[in-house]
């Protein structure tokens, strides 16, 4: 079509399924393969898209940087397409942020937004996974979603979609019970239910595949910037944002202590 959607529904389809797997060092490559291909740069159509999904679903106060944006729209996508999806990255790109805006703001008719109403309810059961998991409780998390879902379908008689959220199920690897183990059961006799995860790390890959993941990379020195400007609401600080972001860069990556300093120090 001559409005561009056509091009658009292929940009978002890559970006689904190829584009948010990938480091930032390998997004850049990819996004200059694909220039040779489509009419207008990739990038600017998939950072378009994301933020304006997101910023429609969205109520209240929050400062809309790329990693949130991307985070809320492809799990948004994920839910309403039925895919299992992880998202993986360190502590403070958004990952627990994203999966309570959605389920503040998907709540079908009564959704504040005037774009989520045209969706249906999700009911969220989440279940916080530590190295005493076993595989019985991945399971009977399921079994009570959909327990609840049964029963609020008959007491409500609305549309809506069910997700079960494992947060830390990366912390399943530290577990001598080794509970990933029926990970595979679980997605594949999940039925309606929609299966959402965030880890701060990656799983083995027998596991890893069976997500469609969304890969949080650190932020580069513009992303940081960006993020200073939504939190200040204001470029009026922008040359001193600049000096902050590059300092908080190179505290980091002259440390010693791995991981010991976070965005959540830098946002604060």
């Amino acid at each position: 079509k001559s409005d561009g959607s056509v091009e658009t529904a292929w940009v978002i389809a890559l970006g689904f399924t190829y584009y948010s797997r990938l480091p930032t060092k390998l997004r850049r490559e990819y996004c200059k393969s694909l220039a040779k291909v489509l009419p207008r740069h990739f990038k600017e159509i998939y950072t378009d898209y994301i933020h304006k999904i997101a910023g429609q679903l969205l109520t209240g106060s929050y400062a809309l940087n790329k990693a949130l944006c991307e985070n809320i729209t492809l799990s948004f996508l994920a839910i309403n397409t039925g895919i299992p999806t992880i998202i993986i990255g360190l502590p403070g790109c958004s990952k627990t942020l994203s999966t309570v805006i959605l389920k503040e703001n998907l709540k079908g008719s009564s959704s504040k937004s005037d774009f989520a109403k045209d969706y249906d309810r999700i009911n969220v059961s989440s279940f916080q996974v530590s190295p005493q998991t076993k595989s019985s409780d991945l399971i009977n998390t399921v079994k009570s979603a959909k327990r609840y879902e049964k029963m609020y379908q008959n007491n409500h008689q609305a549309n809506s979609k069910p997700v079960v959220l494992f947060e830390e199920i990366g912390l399943a690897m530290c577990s001598k019970h080794s509970p990933l183990k029926v990970l595979h059961q679980v997605i594949a006799e999940r039925g309606r239910l929609q299966i959402l995860a965030i880890s701060n790390y990656s799983l083995d890959e027998a596991n890893m595949n069976r997500f469609k993941l969304i890969l949080r990379d650190s932020p580069d020195l513009d992303e940081l910037v960006l993020t200073a400007e939504s939190i200040c609401k204001s470029k009026e600080y922008k040359v001193i944002l600049g000096h902050l972001a590059q300092g908080y860069l190179n505290i980091v990556n002259k440390s010693s202590l791995t991981h010991f300093w976070g965005l959540r120090d830098y946002y604060s």
